[in-house]
């Protein structure tokens, strides 16, 4: 009797043993399967082909039999240029507007804030600054007048709303950070700016009105370079690990706010990459170089981007091509006069 308990025991064990040893035979299985499957599944973001400003060829135009193939300008692989526009919920025209690349094989990041009064030639309208584009034509035709201008295509765009930037800094613990003097404005539309100059603690309401503040002596450029400030510093803290961990609330913000063409696996491929971006030297932000007294036509204090320093800037953060850009890529325009001496 005693041995038959004990065979019992040992077929029991066995069973046992059978099951967990299936289990992990099924989840190995698994394991294996997704490592397998997820580079076929998560793949690169596709890269936009055409070279901005290349001449179209005429459609009354002989065509030789076997034409050859175009020579255009070889991109880099995976590196990708994303316009960020920040709209103001309710109005037309963008408040805020960068191009950003994404160089993932070499981990580096360029972050150029475009002003948004900079000048920009257009045939549709008579006043040239460029966040009119977004108000006649939203994203599209934005987008078409950044990458003529600065002769670079753009790949993907995110807009976000004001709402959604609020959100982002309360759910961070929002920001420590120093305003550089007194700030009051009150468009009279519900929206009052009043911050005190010091080191703070910001939330995201007090700190979008530091980021929409223009009462700067140079105006919209102090107000340009503050965002790219304020940016940056958001930006390092949303990719802190303790923030990184709380991924869902930020996907909430995301789809509750924020309107892109990136799709679902492209997003997944790009902060999988952006795992390994060292933020304190790996980014580099700066501010499109010019002057912002032009007068084109009847619109005053237009911005006239510096060609020579704008062309530079160019090559350094956005260019995603082998070779660099010269100035007959670019399309620049001059003001007419100035209203000061420089």
């Amino acid at each position: 009797m005693p041995q038959t308990r004990s065979r019992r025991r040992v077929k029991k064990q066995a069973s046992i043993f059978r099951r967990i040893y299936g289990g992990l035979v099924f989840v190995s299985a698994i394991i294996v399967g997704v490592y397998i499957l997820w580079p076929m599944v998560i793949k690169p973001p596709a890269q936009q082909t055409e070279k901005p400003n290349s001449p179209a060829q005429s459609s009354g135009a002989s065509r030789p039999e076997n034409p050859p193939e175009p020579q255009g300008p070889v991109r880099r692989e995976q590196t990708y240029n994303i316009l960020l526009v920040g709209v103001d919920d309710g109005h037309g025209n963008a408040d805020t507007i960068m191009l950003l690349q994404y160089d993932i094989p070499n981990q580096k990041v360029g972050v150029v804030s475009i002003p948004r009064d900079t000048m920009v030639n257009r045939d549709w309208s008579s006043i040239p600054k460029i966040n009119a584009a977004y108000g006649k034509g939203g994203m599209e035709l934005l987008r078409e007048e950044i990458s003529r201008t600065l002769g670079v295509p753009i790949d993907y765009h995110i807009r976000v709303g004001l709402q959604a930037f609020i959100e982002v800094v309360d759910q961070v613990g929002g920001l420590d950070f120093y305003v550089p003097e007194d700030m009051y404005h009150d468009d009279e539309g519900g929206f009052v700016i009043n911050l005190k100059q010091g080191q703070q603690w910001l939330s995201g309401r007090k700190t979008l009105e530091l980021v929409r503040y223009r009462g700067y002596g140079n105006a919209d450029i102090g107000r340009t370079e503050m965002q790219r400030e304020v940016l940056t510093a958001l930006a390092k803290k949303v990719l802190s690990f303790g923030n990184i961990t709380n991924i869902q609330s930020f996907l909430k913000i995301f789809n509750d706010h924020v309107d892109t063409d990136l799709g679902w696996t492209d997003m997944v491929f790009l902060a999988q990459s952006a795992l390994g971006l060292d933020t304190e030297t790996g980014v580099t932000t700066a501010v499109l170089p010019g002057r912002g007294d032009a007068v084109k036509g009847r619109t005053k204090w237009c911005y006239e981007l510096d060609p020579v320093q704008t062309l530079e800037m160019v090559n350094d953060l956005l260019n995603p091509y082998e070779q660099p850009l010269t100035l007959a890529d670019l399309d620049l325009i001059k003001g007419e006069s100035y209203l000061q001496d420089y």
